[in-house]
């Protein structure tokens, strides 16, 4: 193909580009196509919610996956001190937070051994 071109092109081209300059700015090209009116007024329009009256459920989060997230919390800032200056205040409201849930987690772990050991206790009597 470069041939044919090399010989059609100095009658018609004084600088012509080869095939494979042709093709690669054909590859960086992007086409832009112009949306129309409706399409411009579909995009600009809210999309129709259906009224619910529900409301939307919170998913429930374990105490484990809670402090699982607070201890990246505190290693985040321990890494991003150098750069970021937290407060010692917030780094303590944090910490702080972290027991109040280990706390939670030990009485809650406390409750469901004594229903497991209640439970056992009603199942020998039955």
């Amino acid at each position: 193909i470069q041939n044919f071109i090399d010989r059609l092109t100095p009658n018609i081209y004084e600088n012509p580009i080869s095939t494979e300059e042709y093709l690669r700015s054909k590859k960086k090209e992007t086409i832009h196509q112009m949306i129309t009116d409706e399409e411009i007024i579909k995009l600009m329009k809210e999309p129709e919610v259906e009224p619910n009256n529900e409301e939307l459920e919170i998913p429930i989060i374990s105490n484990y996956e809670t402090l699982v997230a607070l201890n990246q919390i505190i290693i985040y800032t321990k890494q991003k001190s150098d750069k970021i200056d937290f407060l010692k205040e917030q780094i303590q409201v944090i910490k702080k937070l972290r027991k109040a849930v280990e706390r939670e987690e030990f009485y809650f772990k406390q409750q469901v051994t004594l229903n497991s050991y209640l439970g056992n206790a009603n199942k020998a009597k039955e």
